[in-house]
């Protein structure tokens, strides 16, 4: 190996950590999951290289990002839940505020129902002696009349 030449089999382990990395970044696993190892028929006893402190950076800031996602929806959830706990007590108030309300005006419906019904019934009663007095006066003054007639014969 010369300065300037690179072994087939290192070619196609960089081609194969290339297409691995993006199949994973793409899927949405992320390299927190994943770790490529070089393969055992290389050993490199060099500092790792740049595509290997890429990939480590890369999945830290995965990880963090994943921690913080995480965070963030445990957050939203608790929210949702607190608003859609709220809503329903806002609902639960506003119904028993509707019930007292129909309790009230069922209530002072059926007081007017029932004044109105004593209004109907002090009239019918008011009728009915007008119309008693009336005919006992038409009665009177048909028996004067007749009287008047019988004697006059």
């Amino acid at each position: 190996m010369s300065g300037g030449t690179v072994p087939s089999e290192d070619i196609l382990n960089r081609k194969l950590d290339l297409c691995v990395s993006n199949a994973l970044v793409k899927s949405g696993i992320g390299f927190t999951a994943v770790r490529i190892v070089p393969s055992n028929s290389v050993v490199h006893t060099e500092q790792p290289s740049a595509f290997d402190q890429l990939q480590k950076r890369v999945g830290s800031m995965f990880g963090a990002t994943a921690d913080a996602a995480a965070d963030n929806a445990s957050k939203a959830a608790s929210s949702v839940s607190d608003t859609a706990k709220d809503a329903t007590d806002k609902a639960s108030s506003i119904g028993e505020n509707a019930h007292h309300r129909f309790a009230e005006l069922s209530s002072s419906a059926g007081e007017a129902v029932e004044k109105q019904w004593n209004n109907l019934q002090d009239a019918a009663q008011g009728l009915s002696q007008t119309v008693a007095e009336k005919s006992k006066e038409l009665t009177d003054s048909v028996q004067g009349a007749t009287n008047d007639k019988v004697r006059a014969l």
